[in-house]
Order: C-alpha cells, then structure tokens, then sequence
C-alpha cells in the first residue's frame, strides 16, 4: 500500500484515500443492508468498497484506506501497473 501511494503521490500529489480509490478505479458506495464496517467486494469483475449507513463520514476516510489495503494485498498483480 505504502509504496502504491508514493508512486501515485509522484505522479498526482498528496491524495486523499477516496482520490485514491478513484485512480485505482475502485467504487466507494454507502450499504444500507450494513449498520456500520466496511468490506470490499468484486462486482461485475470490479470492486466496490461498501461503508455501512451508521458510518460517521469521519470515518470514512479510514474505512476506505482499510479496504483498498486489503484489496491489494490480495491483488498484488496490480502494482505491476504503477
């Protein structure tokens, strides 16, 4: 995670993990079958982090940092392509 940023942070600045998500093309979306957490999914060959409806938005941030590291740890095929 950590070495995916600083390669996007040379190229695009200091972002923010939702800008992040974005470049790595993955979707935030608020759940309303999910009260609080977060998880990642691959939908329709995508993945998707969903943040529970009781998430505080001050949270969000780190709800979405969470996800996107576990995502490329289990992706690992995508630093390949920064």
């Amino acid at each position: 995670m950590d070495e995916i940023r600083d390669r996007i942070r040379q190229r695009f600045g200091d972002i923010s993990p939702k800008e992040m998500a974005e470049i790595l093309n993955i979707d935030v979306k608020k759940s309303i079958h999910m009260e609080g957490g977060s998880k990642v999914e691959i939908m329709d060959g995508t993945p998707v982090i969903w943040i529970g409806y009781g998430v505080s938005l001050l949270l969000y941030p780190k709800c979405i940092a969470k996800e996107i590291k576990a995502y490329l740890a289990d992706h690992p095929e995508i630093m390949e392509n920064w």
